[in-house]
């Protein structure tokens, strides 16, 4: 299962490595420039793990991610991975981190 929510970019795996904070809201993403953020709320809670500036999550209830300028979306329960849409330069052969 993938979700895209604008540059935030939901991909389920298997297992979380370990068990992290528990909580019911958490910023996946915070715009760089305009301080806009994809915030995941669950009122179960969300098992959140910050793993080498990676962020893994597990919901066991449907969650919902809003962002400002995106429309609400619903997370199926699961286990997910959170990465960043990236932009590739072809001339400088590097990818960096799309910017909010």
């Amino acid at each position: 299962m993938i979700y895209r929510h604008g540059d935030v970019i939901l991909q389920s795996i298997e297992k979380l490595p370990k068990s992290g904070q528990i909580t019911t809201q958490v910023c996946l993403a915070e715009g760089e420039a305009t301080g806009h953020h994809h915030m995941l709320t669950c009122e179960d809670g969300i098992d959140v793990v910050l793993e080498a500036k990676e962020i893994l999550f597990k919901i066991e209830s449907p969650g919902t991610l809003t962002h400002q300028e995106h429309d609400l979306i619903t997370i199926d329960p699961g286990i997910y991975r959170v990465s960043r849409e990236q932009e590739f330069d072809h001339f400088a052969r590097t990818a960096k981190r799309v910017v909010d």
